[in-house]
């Protein structure tokens, strides 16, 4: 049996505390190295471009773990950011276990 890896969707900007819950598990499997990816689209990837979101932003800074959204037509999104097409996000939802918090 082939061990999947984790994708964890924000869609949507989490409350203050949820949103610090869920940045405290991305940072403890980063440092445990589980095959993680987080994907931000909606109001999600607005949460995550804000200005004072710099905890998450640190995930994108110290490469901690692979961060994407699906990609804006014609916008520009964080350095750092993979910007992902559908069919591509797709694939990685098949491939991986999907967490939606």
């Amino acid at each position: 049996m082939s061990e999947r890896g984790f994708l964890i969707e924000i869609a949507t900007a989490p409350a203050e505390l949820a949103g610090r819950e869920l940045l405290e598990l991305v940072l403890a499997a980063a440092s445990l190295d589980v095959d993680l990816v987080v994907l931000f689209r909606n109001h999600g990837l607005a949460y995550l471009e804000a200005r004072w979101n710099q905890g998450w932003r640190q995930l994108l800074d110290h490469e901690l773990a692979t961060v994407c959204c699906l990609a804006p037509a014609g916008e520009k999104t964080l350095p750092g950011l993979l910007e992902l097409e559908q069919p591509a996000l797709d694939r990685l939802r098949a491939e991986r276990i999907v967490l939606e918090p």
